[in-house]
């Protein structure tokens, strides 16, 4: 037992797939929709892998520019920055040296050289 509306669709659906030009066109329809889909989905997979791409490489690009420049300025100001104080105590190291061997007293090296007078006195005791 069917009811009037089952009837109906069975009896269109008999007449469509009997009409093998209807049965065609309804194909191609499909095609097109699924087809049309599938190049959105691609399309949009593609568009993203290459904006993902060129996205990555310009900001990685720009990233390690900013960071090597930043980086390097800092440790080069850094670098100076103690070479300069390493070299001023070895300085002030090697006057003090020879104002000892010049046999001056060890508050006035102090006065001259601004080391502290133990340090001097281990100097001294060092070319002893």
């Amino acid at each position: 037992m069917q009811d009037n509306e089952t009837k109906t669709a069975l009896a269109a659906e008999q007449q469509f797939l009997a009409d093998m030009a209807a049965w065609h066109r309804y194909e191609q329809r499909e095609k097109y929709y699924f087809d049309r889909a599938s190049i959105k989905s691609t399309a949009w997979k593609e568009g993203f892998a290459e904006g993902f791409a060129e996205g990555f490489a310009e900001g990685f690009a720009e990233g390690f520019a900013e960071g090597f420049a930043e980086g390097f300025a800092e440790g080069f100001a850094e670098g100076f920055a103690e070479g300069f104080a390493k070299g001023k105590r070895k300085a002030t190291l090697k006057i003090a040296r020879r104002l000892l061997s010049m046999n001056m007293s060890l508050e006035e090296i102090h006065k001259a050289t601004d080391l502290p007078l133990s340090e001097i006195q281990s100097l001294r005791d060092q070319m002893s």
